[in-house]
């Protein structure tokens, strides 16, 4: 009787080591993968560093590039001796000259479609 308790123990405490076994295992690859996630995090806080960096590239040059498109059309005592009233007023009548052409452009388009010809008994042609 205790030679088959003695077994059943000897059973058991094998089946527990095997399961011992099995959960270093697992406890290992979720290491493994612990540390894979974190490699992945810094990876991508150096990548979004870069995208800050770059945005912030593209803001100055978007600002530089407002300072000069206002140099290029306020032009105040340029060579000519222009005013920046008389700039202004350039711009103005190029607004004015853009406007007329897409105007132009409008009367174009619609006037250069053919009208719809009636027949002689008044109903459309097909």
């Amino acid at each position: 009787m205790l030679n088959v308790v003695s077994k059943m123990l000897n059973v058991v405490s094998k089946m527990l080591n095997v399961v011992s076994k099995m959960l270093n295992v697992v406890s290992k690859m979720l290491n493994v993968v612990s540390k894979m996630f974190n490699v992945v995090s810094k990876m991508l806080n150096v990548v979004s560093k870069m995208f800050n960096v770059v945005s912030k590239m593209f803001n100055v040059v978007s600002k530089m590039l407002n300072v000069v498109s206002k140099m290029l059309t306020l032009r105040p005592g340029d060579s000519s001796g222009r005013s920046i009233r008389d700039s202004t007023a350039r711009l103005s009548a190029r607004r004015t000259s853009v406007r007329l052409g897409a105007d132009k452009l409008i009367v174009f388009i619609l006037t250069s479609y053919p009208r719809q010809k009636r027949r002689t008994d008044g109903a459309p042609f097909p």
